[in-house]
Parts: C-alpha cells; structure tokens; sequence
C-alpha cells in the first residue's frame, strides 16, 4: 500500500500571495473594527479627567551642628566595619530618606488635614474650570457653598491614600536631589498643596530641632554646673556650642530641611489625557487586532475545510 501524500499537504509555509489576499478579502471588517477603535479611543480621550502636574526640585540640607561628635563618632567608629563589609551606605544616611520617610508619613498627612481645603482638594475636587479658574466639586459628596460633606468627611484611611496617589516623592540616586510632584485635576491645588507641603515640613523640622537643643542645652548646663573636670567642662561647652548653633540656624533660615533648586510652579498645560496619542495607539491597537482576527479566521477555515475533506476521501 502506497501511503504517500503529495508534497503539498505537508507544506506548512505561509504563501505571502495568499496572506495579502486574506488580508484584502477582509478589508471591510478590517475597516470596520478599526473605526470602532478609533471611535472608542477618541471618546476616552474626552471622557477621561484632565490632570495637571506641579514640579519642584529640591535639595536636602544637613542642619549644621546638629548631633555633630555623634556623627563623626559613628563616622570613624563604622567607617572600617562598612568598607570591610563592602557595603555603600550613603543612599542610605543623610537628611533626604529621612525628610522623604517624613513627607510620606501618616503623621504629617494628619497634619497637613489641619489646613482647610486640604481634604476637600483632594477628595472631592473632580475637575476644573478654566474658563473661570475655579476647582469643580463632586456635588454628592461635598457642598462647596457651604464648606460641607454631605455624607460625611471620607475616612482618614481613604484620605491617605488619595494622598500617596497624589503626591510623589523621588529621591534621585545620580544625583542627591529630591522632586516632589502633585498630580491632580486642579492646576491651582496641585502648586498651592505643594507649596504647603513644602512650608510645612520646613517648620515642623525646625521646630522639631529647636525643641530637641533647647532641652540638650538644658540638661547640659546642668551637667556643666556639677562638673569639676577641665576635659569634661570643655567637651560640655563644645555640645552647648553646637545645640545653640542648632537654634541660630533654625531661626534664620526658612527652608530648613528642604531648599527649592525649582520652585513650585502652576501648571499651564495638562498632563494627560494626551489625546493625540491615546488616538493613535487605540487605531494602532485597532488594526492589529482586525489583521489578526483576520489571518487567524481565514486560515481557521482553511484547515477546516482540509481537514473535512481528508475524512470524506
């Protein structure tokens, strides 16, 4: 029994002839589904929430004086221990982890509800008018006349995380900068909540060190009073000078933890939707989808129809 086929049964190559002619024999609902796309994504384009953007590079400032002999203490007494280790520890130390860890507390987004507008702006604000420059608000959920919620103020735990999904904190490693960015459909609630954070971290750090040296002078002047020792009364007067110094320059400088390189500013041009290209992309995606619907439907068939007639042979 001679079992062979012809060689073009086996034959697995796609013929590019036949592909194109696939293609073209499907070009109205190629045509079709690619207009659906476009449709589609020109409507969410104008149906998604316009967002704005407010920037602000920063620098850390190590606050001079403060816990100076503990600083150099641990510098000499780690600084083998690490290098033996092979570990790099200064993305790890300084002033900007601990300000950004501060900035993405809870603690001090309890305080920053202490402003009013705050939890408003970023709970219940859905767009803004620019023709008239005015935040709308959810009418639902808060009266805007009346400064109200209607139900209810939203949970600080809901309120928390609109916070994280609006304000962003970035510690870039190249350089040592910090950027902190609002992303909100108010142009004016992003600069001024930015502005506020800024103002507000600044203070309670200040205050936070003043605090902190007015009692170390405190207790070191009480300690200076009962010692006899000259060493010690000199290393005591050394502290005393650095905890003073700590509160000199908490008075004089206002960006205390945190001085702007680019200050906030108001976004004039939204983020997104970028429309254009949300357009582009969803045709794209479109026409990808109808051509391999198109391929896959067309040669479905055909082995079909190959296979169906190998039973009836």
């Amino acid at each position: 029994m001679n079992n062979s086929m012809p060689p073009g049964e086996y034959q697995n190559e796609i013929d590019i002839r036949e592909l194109f002619s696939a293609i073209w024999n499907s070009k109205k609902f190629i045509f079709g589904l690619v207009f659906l796309f476009s449709i589609g994504s020109i409507i969410t384009a104008y149906v998604l929430p316009k967002e704005w953007v407010s920037t602000s590079l920063l620098t850390a400032i190590e606050p001079s004086g403060k816990s100076a002999q503990g600083s150099s203490s641990q510098a000499s007494g780690l600084g083998g221990i690490v290098a033996m280790a092979g570990l790099n520890l200064s993305e790890q130390t300084g002033q900007a982890p601990l300000t950004i860890a501060t900035i993405n507390s809870r603690d001090f987004f309890n305080h920053l509800l202490t402003f009013d507008g705050v939890l408003s702006g970023l709970m219940a604000v859905k767009g803004y008018d620019e023709a008239n420059q005015k935040d709308i608000f959810k009418e639902g959920i808060f009266d805007s006349v009346k400064n109200t919620w209607i139900y209810g103020p939203p949970s600080s735990w809901d309120a928390y995380k609109a916070y994280r999904g609006t304000l962003f904190a970035e510690l870039q490693p190249k350089t040592g900068f910090v950027k902190l960015s609002v992303r909100h459909r108010s142009p004016k609630f992003a600069k001024s909540f930015l502005d506020l954070v800024l103002r507000e971290i600044n203070s309670l750090s200040r205050t936070k060190d003043q605090k902190e040296a007015s009692a170390a002078i405190d207790y070191l002047n009480t300690l200076l009073v009962d010692t006899l020792d000259k060493d010690m009364r000199n290393m005591l007067t050394g502290m005393i000078q650095s905890q003073v110094k700590t509160q000199m320059l908490s008075e004089i400088k206002d960006n205390y933890v945190l001085e702007p390189i680019d200050t906030p500013y108001l976004p004039l041009e939204r983020t997104s939707p970028q429309r254009t290209r949300l357009v582009i992309l969803g045709t794209l995606l479109g026409f990808i989808i109808a051509l391999l619907i198109s391929i896959f439907r067309y040669y479905g068939t055909k082995y079909k129809f190959i296979n169906s007639s190998k039973e009836f042979s």
